[in-house]
């Protein structure tokens, strides 16, 4: 009983095997019955030559993109032999056309569109037969071969749209590496610059560290202007190319009291010139309540204690007017 089921499921197997080369075979080997005003599609492959029998000896042969051996370029190697032509495509997707003249004087032609797909669609043999006298064949393609050539056209448009995206996403990679590439060098010259600066400010307080520090005693360290009390150092200490001189502002008043800036200026009144400094002060905004003290150090140049200039402080109000002012040297 096994043995005659293991037999019979053989026998199916062979049976579908057959039926299915059957099928096959048929589907490679076509008739076709072409008119003058007929266009017939000839499916190809690459690695498959494609024969094409007619009825009579093939006069001329033209192809739209034949292969030039020369160049390299081309689509399709076409050869002849009495009545016979043998297709073979070069690239794996492409598609052009075919016109063959056949007979003594070429009084018949044949015309065909070649498109190169898959090797298990693709025809190996072609017979061509010539209309009988006196039928009417249809204009033009058959459905079958119109649904072919329009899946054959779209494939091609399939794949130049498929190459001209692969293009576009290797420029966008490349622009996008580039970008990284500038964006590191931006961030190693910034960290060389930073580290720099850091080396450089290094060196300047190392090289005051060796001159060391002095200090110069301030003429008029307290000075009262109606609600306003500015109290400084007694003495603005020089360290290197520096000089820091801390001062307090307190408001004894029972109202906001507002100023406009801090200034040091050399010189006499008539004369005096703001030099450069900087105010590093406890609070920003310089706006202080009642009873409040406000905390500052001013940053200035050293080298206007070496000239013996008279220095002076000033507090300044709206419109640059001069609130108080006190003598540093």
């Amino acid at each position: 009983m096994f043995k005659k089921s293991a037999f019979i499921g053989m026998t199916i197997c062979v049976g579908g095997i057959a039926l299915y080369a059957a099928a096959q075979g048929q589907l490679a080997i076509v008739r076709l019955t072409l008119g003058p005003d007929q266009i017939a599609t000839i499916k190809t492959a690459q690695g498959i030559t494609t024969r094409v029998s007619f009825p009579e000896a093939v006069k001329e042969i033209i192809c739209g993109d034949l292969y030039d051996p020369g160049t390299g370029k081309g689509g399709f190697v076409v050869q002849r032999s009495e009545n016979d032509v043998f297709l073979k495509p070069i690239p794996s997707k492409a598609m052009t056309n075919l016109f063959v003249k056949t007979g003594e004087r070429g009084e018949h032609i044949f015309n065909f569109d070649l498109i190169v797909g898959s090797m298990a669609d693709a025809h190996r043999v072609v017979n061509v037969s010539i209309p009988p006298p006196g039928s009417q064949p249809r204009r033009g393609q058959q459905p079958a071969d119109q649904a072919d050539d329009i899946l054959a056209r779209a494939s091609q448009k399939a794949a130049e749209i498929e190459k001209t995206a692969t293009n576009k996403a290797a420029r966008i990679i490349a622009d996008a590496e580039q970008k990284a590439a500038d964006l590191d060098r931006q961030a190693a010259e910034t960290e060389q610059l930073a580290q720099k600066k850091a080396d450089d400010r290094e060196r300047h307080f190392v090289l005051a560290i060796m001159d060391g520090s002095r200090e110069i005693k301030v003429s008029h360290p307290r000075v009262v202007a109606k609600t306003v009390i500015i109290t400084l150092d007694h003495k603005v200490v020089v360290f290197g190319r520096k000089s820091y001189l801390r001062y307090t502002i307190q408001n004894s008043g029972t109202e906001d009291f507002e100023f406009s800036a801090i200034s040091i200026e050399a010189g006499l009144d008539k004369d005096a010139k703001p030099i450069e400094a900087s105010v590093i002060q406890n609070k920003s905004e310089n706006k202080i309540a009642p009873k409040e003290t406000i905390r500052g150090v001013i940053v200035f140049s050293s080298d206007v204690l070496n000239d013996n200039t008279r220095l002076t402080m000033y507090l300044r109000g709206q419109d640059n007017t001069a609130i108080a002012r006190a003598s540093i040297q």
